[in-house]
């Protein structure tokens, strides 16, 4: 068995994008602690400090791009003189695609009916009434009060430091009326760094190739062109899906950054000619860039 491989350019994304939000960061999660000072008057402290477990580590800057969500949690709390209670944490996270709050009451008792609005969207829970779509991993009490939720909010912009406002209201439960905002800076998550590269297994005249490329970009709707020689391309099989033009099959698919896609592919030499040796592969292009390389045409012996 033959392994053979080219390797193109990385394309390093991550750095890149590190580069371009150092330059656009106009909210940080620094710049909510610059308004701590306000919500706090109205019972509301929010905490740049860890989530759950993990009080002490400070979140990073919006402007650096993370593996895993950075989760800001504020305490809910109401005070009536010279006394503060606090009724439960609310968190805010995001992933790629979605923002992402939960709010949880203290103790074992719950609200009536309690909200959480995202920018203009508003998802709320009403006791043995209508509950908005983007609300999930409901909790209520015994008496089926609220006492826990979690909204999913799609992102409509993605883009590293973009400010997103939360508010929360509940109603019906401990604190009575409650009702807080704070807003939160989302991240973008770092690009897996990869080589891109094309290479395949020649196993031998008369047993299948296997054929791997790793992309190093995410491509919508990229064009793949496998090129055999003339009279192989209707022949080969192991590429369902794929439309035979001329000497090459064709097909058009979404890639994703460094996954690996492989093809296991039979060919079958066209031997109608006097020469003892068949080409029955040539090339493979990817939006008409080949990816050859220095890659060898393979050939099939037609004695």
């Amino acid at each position: 068995m033959k392994i053979f491989t080219t390797k193109m350019l990385a394309l390093v994304t991550s750095v890149l994008l590190l580069g371009a939000c150092s330059q656009m960061a106009t909210y940080e999660n620094e710049d909510l602690l610059s308004n701590q000072e306000v919500a706090a008057k109205n019972g509301f402290n929010l905490t740049p400090y860890g989530t759950g477990g993990n009080e002490n580590a400070a979140l990073l800057s919006c402007a650096e791009c993370i593996e895993v969500p950075e989760v800001a949690t504020s305490v809910v709390s109401k005070t009536a003189g010279p006394t503060t209670t606090n009724y439960g944490d609310l968190s805010v996270w995001n992933t790629e695609t979605d923002l992402v709050v939960t709010y949880a009451f203290y103790g074992t008792d719950g609200a009536d009916g309690s909200s959480i609005t995202i920018g203009s969207t508003v998802y709320s829970w009403v006791k043995d009434g209508a509950v908005s779509a983007g609300i999930s991993d409901v909790v209520v009490s015994t008496n089926g009060k609220i006492r826990s939720y979690k909204v999913t909010h799609p992102l409509n912009v993605k883009t590293a430091c973009t400010s997103y406002s939360v508010s929360f209201a509940s109603n019906g439960g401990p604190g009575g009326s409650l009702s807080k905002s704070t807003s939160y800076a989302i991240y973008e998550y770092c690009s897996e760094d990869c080589e891109e590269s094309f290479s395949y297994v020649d196993n031998g005249d008369n047993a299948a190739y296997v054929f791997t490329y790793i992309p190093s970009e995410d491509m919508s709707a990229a064009a793949l062109v496998f090129t055999f020689a003339q009279g192989v391309a209707a022949s080969a099989t192991g590429l369902d899906g794929w439309a035979t033009n001329g000497s090459t099959r064709q097909i058009t698919m979404d890639l994703v950054a460094c996954q690996e896609y492989t093809w296991t592919v039979d060919l079958t030499p066209d031997c109608s000619g006097s020469s003892a040796n068949s080409n029955v592969w040539t090339d493979f292009k990817v939006n008409t860039v080949s990816k050859k390389g220095t890659l060898s045409n393979i050939t099939e012996s037609c004695n």
